[in-house]
C-alpha cells in the first residue's frame, strides 16, 4: 500500500467520523429538552458581551461627558452649538 493511499483512506476515515458527529450533533440540537435554559444562557451571553463592549469603548463615561457639557454650556447661556444663546424675539408666528 502506497503512502498516497494510507493517506487518502485516513483522510476518507476522518470525513466519515466527522460527518457522524455532525448528525450526531444535530438530532442532539434538534431536541427540546433543555433548549430554554440555552437560550438564555446565549441571550445573557449577548448581553454581557455588549455591555462588555460599552465598558471597554467608555461609552458612559462619554455620555457622562456630553451630558455635562451641554448642562455646563446651558447655565452659562451658551447653545449647545456653542455659540451665545439669546430668547427669541417674538414674532406673529411664534407668538
Amino acid at each position: 500500500m502506497s503512502i498516497a493511499t494510507r493517506l487518502e483512506d485516513g483522510t476518507r476515515e476522518v470525513c466519515i467520523r466527522a460527518w457522524g458527529a455532525a448528525q450526531r450533533a444535530g438530532a442532539v440540537a434538534r431536541r427540546a429538552e433543555g433548549q430554554t435554559a440555552t437560550e438564555y444562557m446565549g441571550l445573557l451571553l449577548l448581553i454581557a458581551l455588549i455591555i462588555a463592549a460599552l465598558v471597554t469603548l467608555q461609552v458612559p463615561q462619554k455620555i457622562a461627558n456630553a451630558i455635562s457639557d451641554l448642562i455646563d454650556r446651558i447655565s452659562t447661556g451658551q447653545s449647545p452649538q456653542g455659540q451665545p444663546g439669546a430668547s427669541p424675539t417674538p414674532t406673529p408666528d411664534n407668538r
